[in-house]
């Protein structure tokens, strides 16, 4: 697979960070806890297991966007059952050309994130860096780590976005990065390849996954949102 590699400069303070473990502590289904809630139109608050996690959102409401979304209460059932806690696709969507489009996690979410960029450009922000994500890259995020990411003001990406997690979503984040193992900022970034039949490919399958996925509830066009 081919990585992305990360411009010049850390963000400020990462050197002093201490390294983190790779293996995320097991998802323990029975003592499974999430509330969500707006504390304002442009921050979003969840509260996993009794651990705050806070984003900072810009811009939300783009024309053609999709959005699918699981209520808190179903993730919190789904994940107390063998069969969904496994791997569970809890929010999803697609924003095209998202300009003015920006996230920023402090501590991460509580589940994985996927971004997929289908055209345009944005940039994304880790503790070792700025990367550039382009047509065709995927960016896999993991929970409770730093993380930020913003349309490019010039060429907005259009892009999917997936959050998901289970007591298997590690090891599929582990296969998904097999071999890339020199750096965090390669283990995060990894090209699907820029060329129209592989970005047609990945579309469709992103496309189909968000249509119409049963007990989702979907917002769209010009509704207002909270896509907790």
């Amino acid at each position: 697979m081919v990585m992305s590699k990360p411009t010049e400069g850390k963000r400020p303070g990462a050197a002093s960070a201490k390294p983190r473990n790779r293996v995320l502590p097991p998802l323990d289904p029975k003592a499974f806890s999430l509330e969500g809630y707006m504390a304002d139109d442009k921050t979003r608050v969840f509260s996993f297991n009794g651990r705050k996690l806070v984003s900072v959102l810009g811009r939300e409401d783009f024309p053609g966007e999709r959005i699918f979304k699981l209520p808190t209460k179903v993730v919190e059932s789904a994940n107390r059952q063998a069969l969904t806690a496994a791997l569970l696709p809890c929010r999803l969507g697609y924003f095209p050309r998202a300009k003015g489009q920006k996230v920023s996690r402090a501590n991460g979410d509580w589940a994985f994130t996927l971004l997929y960029c289908l055209d345009g450009a944005g940039t994304l922000d880790l503790s070792q860096g700025t990367h550039r994500i382009s047509r065709g890259t995927i960016a896999l995020l993991r929970p409770f780590e730093f993380h930020a990411y913003a349309a490019d003001p010039g060429d907005p990406w259009s892009y999917y976005w997936i959050h998901f997690n289970g007591t298997v979503a590690q090891q599929y984040y582990d296969v998904l990065t097999t071999g890339a193992t020199c750096s965090e900022a390669a283990r995060t970034l990894i090209s699907a390849g820029a060329a129209d039949c592989h970005v047609a490919v990945v579309g469709r399958v992103l496309t189909h996954t968000i249509s119409r996925p049963a007990g989702f509830v979907a917002d769209g066009g010009s509704e207002k949102h909270s896509q907790l």
